[in-house]
């Protein structure tokens, strides 16, 4: 079986990782971004991050699934 492999730039990674969120709501101790499609991201404040799972995404990068150059 070959793995599948994903190439990506340094750049989208950290597009991806980190993004202003235009509009940012808390409700209660919830925090989140409407993308204004329906959908909600996560959020720190007013920093969004459009990967749901950041430790599955570092051990995708270590194993070579996906390649940061």
């Amino acid at each position: 079986m070959v793995k599948k492999v994903v190439k990506i730039t340094m750049q989208r990674l950290v597009d991806a990782l980190v993004w202003n969120c235009p509009q940012y709501t808390r409700d209660g101790a919830f925090s989140a971004c409407n993308n204004g499609d329906g959908t909600k991201s996560n959020c720190v404040k007013e920093k969004c991050s459009h990967v749901h799972n950041i430790f599955r995404t570092m051990a995708d990068i270590q194993e070579g699934k996906i390649v940061v150059y």
